[in-house]
């Protein structure tokens, strides 16, 4: 082939290849999608207690029943959280060391409703907002006079699925 001949074969392909790369004015070649998030709210609980009453000189058994106040503020999102455990943990005098269960005994109410216990727990299902739950903590054995006991109540938010 001549030199000329491959030099035409060579701008023909040239040409071929930069028209086909090139786009006209109304040609669209790129785009973006958006999409904007809405950041829930948070789920916050905030736990307050008052002190406890009781242990009166008149009980003619050897119970002793002491009554607090325990106040839990949930702020849910939309149903997302439906379930309060509440779970009791009864310390010695040490304020650091659980309480044999069989020394006391615990009820948890709210309002004249008393929560069930399940797996250790109380179970409050409906929580948006103040919940106020009274405890009742009744003393069974007399080795605890004169000494005292911290009731630590930790609540958990959970969401639950609701039974179909």
């Amino acid at each position: 082939m001549k030199k000329s001949t491959i030099l035409g074969v060579l701008t023909a392909a040239a040409l071929i290849t930069t028209s086909a790369a090139t786009y006209a004015a109304w040609d669209q070649t790129s785009d973006t999608a958006d999409q904007t998030i809405a950041i829930r709210e948070r789920v916050t609980l905030e736990a307050n207690a008052t002190a406890f009453t009781g242990g009166d000189l008149e009980t003619t058994n050897n119970e002793i029943t002491y009554t607090g106040t325990y106040t839990f503020k949930a702020a849910t999102v939309n149903g997302t959280v439906n379930t309060l455990n509440l779970t009791p943990t009864v310390k010695g005098n040490d304020g650091t060391t659980a309480l044999d269960p069989s020394k006391y005994e615990i009820e948890i109410k709210k309002g004249d409703t008393a929560l069930t216990l399940n797996d250790g727990a109380y179970t409050d299902t409906v929580v948006d907002g103040v919940n106020t739950y009274t405890v009742n903590l009744k003393i069974k054995d007399p080795t605890l006079a004169n000494t005292s006991v911290t009731v630590s109540i930790n609540g958990q938010l959970v969401k639950t699925t609701p039974a179909s």
